[in-house]
This record gives structure tokens, C-alpha cells and sequence, in this order.
């Protein structure tokens, strides 16, 4: 009988599609597993492919090429570590979003995800009972199945002696301390230990923040990794003499809350958006606003400095904002100002034959956005330009904001999901200082002159039931035209 287990968790950052790159990624976690004496390597769910994984038809991979990896990575397991990983899988004609235990040189056993939606492509697996490890009982239960109390109670009646749960949980405002809730639930109900292993990185809207743990029987907490970045967190697990395992003391990163993880969560998408799509560095317009201003300090933050490049286009016969220069100077930024007068004096030229009364410009905002993707289109030597980044907020994208048409050719939108209140409290936040590990200033990053008194935030009555209709029907109009960005508020 096995007595002492050691578990690995692979907190990795799958690129979506990428497989080549995600095996890599699992290799090099499990040869650090195999040096550190582990017995089982966790991967997170979709960890192969990384999600999410919507229509087949879409996706930049074969299913052929998905189990001819998972058969060359079972080869690998011979004499090592037995992998626990996550890909789509067939079975019997369908198919299943899974957890695939790769040990002995072979895939050992499956477990395939209960509670799956219409809009999925993936089958409802049955409730199973446990895989059998190396003398141990291991119950599985695939990403979201982790709410799914049937599942877990099957698990625990036929069984398992450690509940395991390759998770796929992004970042939401108070989604992690739910996610830790209800594997407390969990564990309360079966009184078995547990572990869950999450993904740390962007991938398009979600980013998910890490945090993997485990809990011992008695709910306490056994071992926590870092929050919003790859980690390989080692548990060492002991049989007692009443049978029941229990997880040794481990290391343990209490998770960032309040700003200070919706900044963390802004830094790693904005960053994995950049690095995972090839772009060299950022581009933003600072037209002197708040929005502009923070959407900027959020990129230095991610890509240093020297990784953003600011640009002010005032309209014709004016100059740029005096903030603009102040956030530049603030970051360290490269900025430049390049005036629009004499494209709209082109324009003017041009059509005076047909109206020679006079033309002017009809909508600044759109001839801004074109010279700004053209900027941002440009490369130097053969490589991808830098990233149109948006500057709006999520109170101007539900307002409709007249400068929002400029942004709308954006290749990204950072603050998409935050509301005018909540960039005022970041930006005030982060004024106060820069937390560990990121990249921008180490003092304040956002002009203190856009903080003053809540401007530029909505009025505290609502809209009328008439327009607030309207502006509903508009809002979800803006949202679908408009770049992708993080999603904090809501999964």
C-alpha cells in the first residue's frame, strides 16, 4: 500500500491552438516533476489546446494531431511521473472535453466533463468513479464539474481517496475566493482532500489567474501557488494511520484582492495579447483623457516603457492636450504628436471642385483611427508592427462616446469591462504605488490633474426606462463591433 504520494501542480499558460507549443510547455513542467520526485503531474484543463475551444470548425488543429500528441507524450511518462492532462478526446464517435492519465507509457484511463451546455461542442460524459494510480484511488472531476456535487459524490462512494480537478477558471471580481468556496463544499461533503490546478495567462477575453491549491480533509488550506503567472507548485501527501491522506505543510501565496487583481488582470491580458499575436510593443492614442492615461500605465506595466508608444493627433488649428505629454513623461514613454491639418486640408482640396463653398472634416474621430491603424500597421525590418491599443472605458462604450469611432479600429481594448468609477480607483490605486513584479514606473503613472473629484463619471440618476432601453440595444451593438478586452465583471 502506498503510504507518501507527491503531487506536482503545473500552473502553465497554454496559447489557444498552439499545440506544439502547449506539449513544450507540459514536457518542460514534467521533467521538473520527475527532478523533484513526483509521482503525478496536474495538468489544467484544455491544458493541450487552451480554450476556449468553441466551434471545431474553427480550430487551428486537427483532432488527429491532438491524439497523436497525447500518445507521444503517454510514450514519455515510461520511468517518470505520471501526467495528468487536459485536451479534447473521442470516444465511441464523440466528443469529450477531458482529463487524460497518461502513466506507463500509455493513456491509462479518461474521465470526460459531466456539465457541458448547448453551445459547446463537446458530449456530456458520464459520472464515473476513480482512476486507479500506483496504489492510489485518484478521483478526477473535469473543470466546471467541480460544482457538479453528483460528480463528486460518486467519486468519493466508489472510492477516491484524493479528489483532483483540472480547472479552467478565469479571472471574475470575486471569482476566486468562490472557486476556494466550493471546493470547501466539496470537501465537506466527501471529507476527502482536494486538489485544483488552474491556468495563468490571457487568452483573448479570459484571463485566468493561477491560484492553484489544495485542501486537506479538515478544509484547511494544504498549499496555494502565485496568483497571474506560471508556477510549478509541489504537494507532498502521507497516509495516516486512520487511512486518510493529508497534504504536509507547502508553500502558500495568498491571492491578490481588490485593485490590486483587476490591475494584475488587466497587466497579464494586455501582455498575452501582445506576445501570443506577434505584436512588437503598443501604440495608443493619449488624447489627454483618463481612459487613454490608464490603458497606458497598464501596458507599461506589461511590456516596460519601452514597449509603448504614445501618440497625440490633434484636429486641425489645435494642439495636444497638455496631459497627453504629462502621461508620456509620466511612463517614459516614446511620444509623438502628429496634427491632422494637413490631411484635412487634403480633403478640403480634393473635394472643392465638387462643394466650393467649402468642406471641412465631418468626423475627426474616424480619420484618427485610420491613421492610427496605419501607424500601427507599419513594421521595421519584416517584423509585425506594434498593437492598436483602445482607450475607452466601459462607461463610454455603453455611452456611445463620439471618440469611441477612433478606438473601434483598435486591436484591443483593455479597460472594455471597466466602468468610469472603477478607473478612477486604479488609477488612484496605482498612483500609490507600483506593485512587485510589473514593469512600468515606480511612482505615480496617471496625471493627478485627470483624478480630481470623479470627473467625467455618469450621472447618479439612471436614464429614463425608454432610453435606458435604447441604450441597452445600443450597447450590445458597440460591444460586438468593438476589440476584444478582459472580462472582469462577469464570466
Amino acid at each position: 500500500m502506498t503510504d507518501r504520494f507527491s503531487i506536482a501542480l503545473a500552473q502553465i499558460n497554454p496559447v489557444p491552438g498552439d499545440v506544439a507549443g502547449n506539449i513544450a510547455l507540459i514536457r518542460a513542467a514534467w521533467t521538473r516533476a520527475a527532478e523533484g520526485g513526483a509521482g503525478l503531474l496536474v495538468c489544467p484543463a484544455s491544458a493541450m489546446t487552451g480554450v476556449p475551444l468553441a466551434d471545431p470548425a474553427l480550430w487551428p488543429f486537427g483532432l488527429e494531431e491532438v491524439e497523436a500528441a497525447v500518445e507521444a507524450l503517454a510514450a514519455g511518462t515510461a520511468g517518470g511521473p505520471a501526467l495528468l492532462v487536459g485536451a479534447p478526446w473521442r470516444r465511441e464517435g464523440r466528443l469529450h472535453d477531458a482529463a487524460l492519465l497518461l502513466d506507463g507509457g500509455r493513456v491509462a484511463a479518461a474521465r470526460f466533463r459531466v456539465g457541458v451546455s448547448g453551445a459547446e461542442p463537446f458530449a456530456a460524459g458520464p459520472v464515473s468513479g476513480p482512476m486507479s494510480l500506483r496504489g492510489l484511488r485518484v478521483g478526477v472531476a473535469v473543470g466546471g464539474d467541480l460544482d457538479r456535487a453528483d460528480v463528486i459524490e460518486t467519486l468519493a462512494e466508489t472510492g477516491a481517496e484524493i479528489l483532483i480537478v483540472p480547472g479552467d477558471s478565469p479571472f471574475t471580481a470575486g471569482g476566486p475566493d468562490r472557486r476556494l468556496q466550493a471546493a470547501v463544499r466539496r470537501v465537506t461533503e466527501t471529507g476527502l482532500p482536494l486538489v485544483h490546478v488552474n491556468a495563468a495567462g490571457g487568452q483573448g477575453e479570459r484571463v485566468y489567474d493561477g491560484a492553484s491549491f489544495a485542501l486537506r480533509a479538515d478544509r484547511s488550506l494544504a498549499a496555494q501557488a502565485p496568483s497571474f503567472r506560471e508556477h510549478l507548485a509541489f504537494t507532498r501527501w502521507e497516509r495516516r494511520e486512520d487511512e486518510f491522506w493529508t497534504c504536509l505543510d507547502a508553500e502558500t501565496h495568498a491571492p491578490p484582492e481588490g485593485p490590486e487583481a483587476v490591475w494584475r488582470t488587466l497587466v497579464l491580458g494586455l501582455r498575452d495579447h501582445v506576445t501570443k499575436n506577434g505584436f512588437s510593443g503598443a501604440l495608443i492614442h493619449l488624447s489627454g483623457g483618463l481612459g487613454p492615461a490608464l490603458a497606458a500605465a497598464v501596458a507599461a506595466d506589461a511590456l516596460g516603457p519601452e514597449g509603448l508608444w504614445g501618440v497625440a493627433m490633434p484636429g486641425p488649428g489645435s494642439v495636444p492636450d497638455g496631459q497627453a505629454a504629462e502621461t508620456a513623461r509620466l511612463l517614459g514613454c516614446r511620444f509623438d504628436a502628429v496634427p491632422l491639418d494637413p490631411v484635412a486640408d487634403a480633403i478640403a482640396a480634393m473635394l472643392f471642385p465638387l462643394a466650393p463653398g467649402g468642406t471641412g472634416i465631418a468626423d475627426l474621430s474616424r480619420l484618427r483611427g485610420a491613421a492610427l491603424s496605419s501607424l500601427a500597421a507599419s513594421s521595421s525590418a519584416g517584423r509585425p508592427g506594434p498593437m492598436l491599443l483602445a482607450g475607452f472605458d466601459g462607461t463610454d462604450l455603453s455611452e456611445g462616446a463620439a471618440g469611441l469611432k477612433a478606438d473601434l479600429c483598435a486591436d484591443y481594448a483593455v479597460l472594455k469591462d471597466i466602468s468610469r468609477t472603477q478607473a478612477l480607483a486604479l488609477a488612484r490605486w496605482r498612483n500609490g504605488g507600483r506593485p512587485a513584479g510589473l514593469l512600468g514606473p515606480a511612482g505615480p503613472a496617471v496625471p493627478v490633474a485627470l483624478l480630481a473629484g470623479g470627473a467625467g463619471a455618469g450621472p447618479e440618476s439612471g436614464p429614463a426606462p425608454a432610453e435606458a432601453r435604447h441604450r441597452l440595444r445600443r450597447l450590445a451593438a458597440l460591444r460586438r463591433g468593438a476589440p476584444p478586452g478582459p472580462m472582469i465583471a462577469g464570466d
